[in-house]
Order: C-alpha cells, then sequence, then structure tokens
C-alpha cells in the first residue's frame, strides 16, 4: 500500500499489514512530521478525484504530468530495503507491536528510555582504596596511641579490652601486700617508715618496676610523693620481694600511705 505525508505529501509504499485496525503513529522521514495514520485515511486518499478540464491542443502535445510524485520506498523494512512487491505476512495483520522498526523514520515510542552509562568503576575502587587507607590510618592511631587515650580519657579503656587491645597495666602481674608505716624519730629528725612485700602469683619470671609512694593528709591533700626500688629487682615465679622507704619530716597532718607500681624510672639519690 502507499501513504502519503499529510504535511509535505511525499509517499512511501510499505506493506499492506503494516496499519492495523487501530491505525498507528507515523513520523515522515522527510520533513519530521508526525500524525496517526488510519485504514480510514487511506480509504480518504484512494477516492476518486475530479477530472481536469480539457487543456488546448498546444498542451496535448506536451508530455502528462501525472500529477504523481516519484515513489521513495521507506529506508529501512526490517534489516534490508523495502519491498513494496513482497507478500504482506499474514501472521502480524492483528499485531500491532511486531510492527515497530520496520519504517525508515520508525514510529513515535511509547515512552522516553533513559540512555544507558557505562557503570563508574573506576570512580568505585578509588573510594573503595580510600576508605581502606583511611580505616588502616585510623586503627594504626588507635592502637599505637592507645596508652596516651587511655591516660587522657580512662573509660576508653574498656573498649580497648573489648576487642582484646587491653592497655598493659604496669606490673598488673604482681601483688604489692602487707604494706605498714609508723613514725620513728632519729634524733631531732621525725621519719616515716614504709614496708611492705611484693609477690609474684604468676608462673614467669617477672621484673618489678619502679615503686611510687604517696603520702595523703587528713583533709585528701596530697603531702609527698616520691619514687623507689623494692629490694630485687626480677622476681621467680611464687616469689616474694621486700621494700622499705624512710620518709624525713611526714608532717603532723600526714593521714595516710599510698605504694603503687610507676612508670617513671627512678632519678639518682631517691630510693632505697
Amino acid at each position: 500500500m502507499k501513504l502519503t505525508c499529510p504535511e509535505c505529501t511525499q509517499h512511501f509504499s510499505v506493506p499492506d499489514n503494516a496499519i492495523g485496525p487501530k491505525g498507528r503513529k507515523l513520523r515522515c522521514s522527510k520533513c519530521g512530521h508526525q500524525w496517526h495514520q488510519t485504514l480510514e485515511m487511506l480509504a480518504q486518499q484512494k477516492a476518486p478525484k475530479p477530472e481536469p478540464a480539457a487543456l488546448p491542443a498546444a498542451a496535448e502535445s506536451a508530455p502528462a504530468d501525472s500529477g504523481e510524485e516519484e515513489v521513495v520506498p521507506f529506508g529501512r523494512f526490517g534489516s534490508g530495503e523495502a519491498d513494496p512487491d513482497a507478500e504482506p505476512d499474514p501472521a502480524g495483520t492483528d499485531e500491532e507491536e511486531d510492527q515497530e522498526g520496520v519504517f525508515g523514520a520508525p514510529p513515535i515510542p511509547r515512552g522516553r528510555m533513559p540512555l544507558s552509562r557505562p557503570p563508574k568503576t573506576r570512580s568505585k575502587r578509588l573510594i573503595a582504596i580510600a576508605a581502606s587507607v583511611i580505616l588502616v590510618v585510623t586503627l594504626g592511631i588507635l592502637f599505637g596511641a592507645r596508652g596516651s587515650l587511655v591516660a587522657a580519657w580512662p573509660p576508653i579503656d574498656r573498649l580497648y579490652a573489648t576487642i582484646g587491645l587491653g592497655v598493659p597495666v604496669i606490673g598488673e602481674d604482681l601483688v604489692i601486700q602487707n604494706v605498714a608505716a609508723w613514725r620513728k624519730t632519729d634524733g631531732s629528725i621525725e621519719l616515716l617508715i614504709i614496708k611492705g612485700e611484693i609477690r609474684n602469683p604468676t608462673e614467669q619470671m617477672q621484673t618489678v618496676p619502679t615503686l611510687a609512694g604517696k603520702l595523703t593528709g587528713t583533709q585528701g591533700d596530697i603531702m609527698q610523693e616520691w619514687l623507689f626500688r623494692a629490694e630485687n629487682q626480677v622476681m621467680l615465679p611464687g616469689e616474694k620481694t621486700d621494700f622499705e622507704y624512710e620518709l624525713p619530716q611526714p608532717g603532723a597532718d600526714a593521714a595516710e600511705v599510698t605504694v603503687t607500681f610507676s612508670e617513671r624510672a627512678l632519678g639518682g639519690g631517691l630510693g632505697y
């Protein structure tokens, strides 16, 4: 069958089954005009036209102009050129969906389809690498500076202990026990004598850290602090060692003595 563009009157040859009972939307490949083609419109186009008036004799000798332009087939039919003389496919007469894509200018699409874009794999890979680097650096800081972090904020030690990275406490495997303190006068000098024991309850040999003494007054204020050493610096499993320190001029308000382990090194001239 032949179709004519209502806008530019361009003619096209299409298979007879190209226009279904409901018609279809077309686009002219020449001028781009869009219209809804129906079988009724084809019937109107095929209606006989009134014969033109007789021309003078001189005009009759001239080549007759049929009024029809050259029939231009659609640019594509399937994967090849249009074949106006081909037999129509009876199987697709009533299936309008099978006719899309047969024209040089395809029918108007029913919906706008988004253009597919290649996945941004490179950007995702860079983001993943950057996140991994940040995670490793953060974990390194948290692990390497855990001692400083716990000292600044002691409650965070619970978090480290939960994940098995608790901050080791100096002398945590040793026990300070039997601490006693009393005043003593040596001539005109009053002394505070502090004695006690350190026990190694583990099955490994332990190094005894520096000891730190603290004297607190009746109001809870710290009166004096000092460092000293135990009698033995290395202890075998289950072994005990003694410590003793003489503090001069403790003061009348001295009320309590505390002995703990210290990470600080003992300076010269201090200790026992």
